[in-house]
């Protein structure tokens, strides 16, 4: 019989008309016992249906949650909504989830489960990416493999694996009495706050836990532009965290900076170089690069029969919009220091 207990679940929303309906419908086949659980939705000023969809749910008797709220987050950035949701939850066992996403029957007994048995600080699940597009299908294909993503475990983890320490997992479960302690989301980080909040807890003497068992279905990003949007911010934010604490760098997090510096200077030589050493510039900075997204795109094109142009165009954008964006989060002006509680 696994541990249960009552929780709270935390779910930041905006402009998710699309996702509602099918993210509602895995927390309602969740196998926790629906009495011990609240969900705070916290809509950062939706401008489509979303909050009329889940007044239309909260209103239907039919459904077998009745602790269910919307949460008005006038801040609109979703560390300042995750923060509010937690000064008003009810339970002291809070679980984040996230709208673009769907979560297998046994996710929320599954995760309170295993953050009891190891007696983890925060403990997550695997990402599927996922995508009803054929954009989309091909971003997910990339953001699944270790060519675009490198060794993020989460990501990249077989399910079949044993449960490991992380250094951060997606979404989380989290004791708001460990948050009272070490401080909530920084809400300085409008994106990235989750890896930011597990560094703290690390820091403090925390553990966290990947649980490939335990899988997340999280649908991408469907076009490019969005694609380039989300890893722009995903990249200066990266670069913030650094500047901050400087010893969270990684080996993982230098390779698409020095990627970005290197392809920099290999387009600059080009262009004011004599014409034979353009040739060379290209060969030394350019072509390695180049030929690993052919060969990259080639092994995942071998693998799903599909969008080989599209895995061409989403790599760069990948890699060296997050490297060139860690490197201007990094050299911009630094956050103030901040003291947590």
């Amino acid at each position: 019989m696994k541990t249960q207990g009552k929780i709270t679940v935390i779910i930041p929303i905006r402009n998710e008309e699309k996702y509602i309906s099918a993210l509602f419908s895995s927390i309602e086949n969740q196998d926790f016992p629906s009495g011990n659980i609240e969900i705070l939705f916290i809509d950062g000023g939706s401008s489509d249906s979303s909050v009329i969809e889940l007044e239309k749910i909260i209103e239907n008797k039919e459904n077998k949650y009745h602790n269910l709220k919307i949460i008005e987050n006038p801040n609109k950035f979703v560390p300042f909504g995750l923060n509010k949701a937690i000064r008003e939850a009810s339970f002291d066992t809070i679980i984040r989830l996230d709208a673009h996403a769907t979560y297998q029957t046994s996710y929320l007994s599954d995760i309170v489960f295993w953050k009891n048995k190891l007696n983890a600080d925060n403990v997550g699940g695997i990402v599927n990416s996922k995508s009803e597009t054929k954009t989309g299908k091909a971003i997910s294909d990339v953001m699944s493999s270790k060519f675009g993503m490198g060794n993020t475990t989460f990501r990249v983890s077989n399910k079949s694996a044993t449960p490991s320490k992380a250094d951060t997992v997606p979404f989380g479960i989290y004791s708001k009495k460990m948050l009272n302690q070490i401080g909530y989301f920084d809400e300085r980080f409008i994106r990235h706050q989750d890896y930011e909040l597990n560094y703290r807890i690390r820091k403090n003497g925390g553990e966290i836990f990947l649980i490939p068992s335990i899988e997340i279905s999280y649908y991408v990003r469907e076009t490019f532009k969005s694609l380039y949007i989300q890893f722009k911010g995903y990249g200066y934010y990266k670069g913030k965290f650094l500047r901050m604490y400087k010893k969270g760098l990684k080996i993982r997090h230098l390779v698409p900076v020095l990627l970005s510096l290197s392809l920099l200077i290999g387009i600059i030589s080009i262009i004011i170089s004599p014409e034979f050493f353009k040739l060379i510039s290209f060969a030394i900075f350019i072509l390695p690069y180049l030929s690993f997204i052919i060969i990259a795109a080639l092994i995942l094109y071998l693998k799903t029969n599909r969008c080989f142009f599209k895995y061409i165009l989403i790599f760069p954008i990948i890699h060296i919009t997050w490297g060139i964006n860690v490197l201007r989060g990094f050299l911009g002006k630094p956050f103030p220091v901040k003291k947590f509680f």
